[in-house]
């Protein structure tokens, strides 16, 4: 467990300083605790920047990441753990911020009728819908950003996230081969964020209408889908295979 999650917290990028968990360990376990610990710190400082007011993971969440969490991989590109995990819903999201948290000893924000166990919660638009979510915002734990969360960590200035020639910090249409990317190839941005442009599209909380926000453009986007400005709505149920996310949490 301690692999995993140090292999997690190595994606994990600050917009305020990334914080860990800690635990006691038995007599005769404290070396290994100490040596895991160390490799937890050592990850946490080599992808931590300073920027805001949560934590943002550095790169969308990996195959490898979601099936070390969640058991699971719904990719249509399945058998690549360091592409972003693709095919997931809003709902999807949400379950793996919550079974993360547990993991990292952190307090679920996401509950649904009541409950903060996402193993019990069902399929999300079958079993429950939007209506039965519930945000705790004081949660310490992993949860999606809002649209001006992602916007803060995105929006350096130019009219991609990192740059204004495209092919310098995204996967898109011209340049994907079809399918998504290994995470973290094209030039981060400002912020120390890889794929924010293009790659997958990234799951935000926020609502409009009848369809949640997903940021950023993807692997089959166009140069203008792919501008930090531009939204595209979709049923929570629906992500297909160019929807993934990035978790954040609380910095204080």
């Amino acid at each position: 467990m301690a692999t995993a999650v140090a292999a997690l917290m190595v994606a994990c990028v600050s917009l305020a300083g990334c914080g860990g968990s800690s635990g006691s360990s038995k007599a005769g376990g404290e070396s290994k605790a100490s040596e895991a610990k160390s490799v937890e710190t050592t990850a946490k400082k080599d992808s931590e920047v300073k920027v805001g007011s949560v934590y943002v993971m550095k790169t969308e969440v990996t195959q490898g990441q979601y099936k070390a969490v969640t058991g699971a991989n719904p990719s249509k590109f399945a058998g690549n753990d360091d592409w972003p995990v693709e095919r997931v819903s809003w709902y999807d999201a949400l379950a793996f911020c919550n079974l993360l948290s547990e993991k990292e000893g952190l307090k679920p924000c996401y509950s649904v009728n009541g409950s903060t166990n996402a193993g019990k919660w069902g399929e999300g638009g079958k079993d429950y819908k939007d209506k039965d979510v519930e945000l705790n915002e004081k949660a310490n734990g992993w949860r999606l950003p809002t649209v001006e969360e992602w916007l803060a960590a995105a929006d350096d200035g130019h009219l991609y996230s990192g740059g204004d020639n495209i092919d310098d910090v995204a996967w898109y249409v011209k340049n994907s081969d079809d399918h998504p990317q290994k995470i973290g190839t094209k030039a981060a941005n400002a912020n120390g964020l890889y794929d924010m442009t293009g790659n997958v599209y990234e799951w935000c909380w926020d609502k409009e209408g009848s369809g949640h926000v997903r940021l950023g453009g993807s692997w089959s986007s166009s140069t203008d889908q792919c501008a930090v400005s531009v939204s595209k709505l979709s049923s929570g149920s629906r992500g297909g295979d160019i929807t993934g996310f990035r978790p954040v949490r609380n910095a204080n």
